[in-house]
């Protein structure tokens, strides 16, 4: 791999507020959120390869806030979908599993237009998502 290709050149660090208050309904349990997404560019000649990093959290604590210490929600099924931002048309979508962070990396794909990425559901085996609560959904970027 070239040096111009793990030089990343735009990174999105997500940058959220502490916690923040829901409006969905509190279950039992808890649900599953997502607290970021981070978005990856690297050069590949002239276009760029972008992948996008979902942190997925349990309302550990039942109280419909999504805050910092909210646990890491592992086993968590996310679709998500890469958009064109000029047109909105799907440009890449596919599924995923999160670790036991919390965390789920797309695959890399090769771009050269201003994309956003979405999950479009969440599941659990035995959480509900609440989409209330997620802080960065969707994440809007753009490709250098």
């Amino acid at each position: 791999m070239s040096s111009d290709e793990t030089a990343a050149v735009f990174t999105d660090v997500h940058s959220s507020p502490n916690s923040v208050v829901a409006t969905a309904p509190c279950f039992a349990g808890g649900g599953v959120y997502v607290w970021s997404q981070d978005f990856n560019s690297v050069p590949n000649g002239n276009k760029f390869k972008v992948s996008a990093t979902f942190t997925v959290k349990h309302d550990s604590d039942s109280d419909c806030v999504a805050e910092v210490s909210d646990s890491p929600a592992d086993l968590v099924n996310i679709d998500w979908t890469m958009h064109l931002e000029s047109n909105g048309s799907v440009s890449a979508n596919d599924s995923g599993i999160t670790d036991a962070s919390g965390v789920f990396t797309t695959r890399q794909f090769v771009r050269d237009a201003d994309v956003y990425v979405s999950s479009s559901s969440l599941t659990h085996g035995s959480l509900t998502w609440l989409s209330a609560l997620d802080l960065d959904n969707p994440l809007i970027v753009t490709v250098p």
